[in-house]
């Protein structure tokens, strides 16, 4: 049996996180794992400040069990929001060990020019650690600004501006795919691909709606790592990913800004993943 390690938070409440990632891959036919590198009892954005709980004697035993379950084979995997330096330091110890075919990593850090609250100065560093292990990155522009040690810039999102900072990554060590997320262009809202060895990217992108959405980046990296795993190249993988994405986003954007703080709707997302 293979199966996809889910590594990122898991939020008592809502649609976020390893719940939205569950939800998609299931619904995708994919088989997981879910490693929560720590508990929360919300998300951090909407609920106050949440409960939280590092999960580290857990995940240990639990990575410790799994590696002793016959036929079972971890040959992928998702990480997410981790939430501190210890928890990245012992997921890359775990990457290293497993080495998976596919390993995409969502450095979940930061947005709109800052650093997430409770984020201590050294995280991006340590994430970087991951990044190069990585095959796949989904950074915002302002986690690849953090990453590559720049203070965010969140109004310069010109070509030469990420063609700038893709290069320096690169310099960095990191020669996985970038997927930069989160990106405006001709009128849309999308993400802009790297590919391995090329310096010109790929821009796939949906019609924006009004509002913000919660949760899109967790969705999205879940879809793209279940496209990768059904064997579709990173391109169409992106490009697939895209068109599911927007049908979340168009479904939520019929409910309130308030309850968007739970997560996204996917009823329609799922309906289509297990019919296509």
């Amino acid at each position: 049996m293979k199966a996809t390690a889910v590594v990122e938070d898991f939020s008592a409440l809502g649609t976020i996180s390893s719940v939205a990632a569950m939800n998609v891959l299931h619904g995708m036919g994919i088989t997981t794992a879910v490693l929560p590198a720590m508990f929360l009892s919300s998300s951090t954005e909407g609920f106050g400040t949440p409960v939280k709980m590092t999960a580290s004697s857990w995940f240990r035993k639990t990575v410790a069990h799994l590696q002793t379950v016959r036929h079972l084979e971890l040959d992928s995997a998702l990480i997410g929001y981790l939430g501190t330096t210890g928890a990245i330091a012992e997921v890359a110890a775990l990457a290293t060990h497993n080495n998976w075919q596919t390993l995409l990593v969502d450095p979940v850090m930061g947005d709109n020019g800052r650093l997430y609250d409770g984020f201590s100065p050294d995280y991006p560093a340590k994430m970087m650690t991951l990044a190069k292990l990585s095959t796949v990155i989904t950074p915002n522009w302002t986690e690849l600004q953090l990453l590559i040690g720049e203070k965010p810039v969140k109004s310069d999102e010109s070509d030469q501006a990420i063609a700038n900072a893709v290069n320096k990554i690169r310099q960095k060590g990191v020669e996985s795919t970038i997927v930069l997320t989160g990106i405006h262009r001709q009128g849309k809202i999308g993400s802009l691909t790297f590919l391995r060895h090329e310096t010109t990217p790929f821009f796939a992108g949906n019609e924006p709606f009004p509002g913000h959405f919660y949760g899109t980046g967790d969705t999205f990296a879940a879809l793209l790592v279940g496209y990768l795993q059904q064997g579709l190249s990173l391109v169409a993988a992106v490009t697939k990913s895209t068109v599911a994405i927007q049908i979340a986003v168009a479904e939520t954007a019929e409910i309130s800004q308030a309850d968007r703080v739970y997560g996204m709707k996917t009823r329609r997302l799922l309906n289509y993943l297990t019919n296509t």
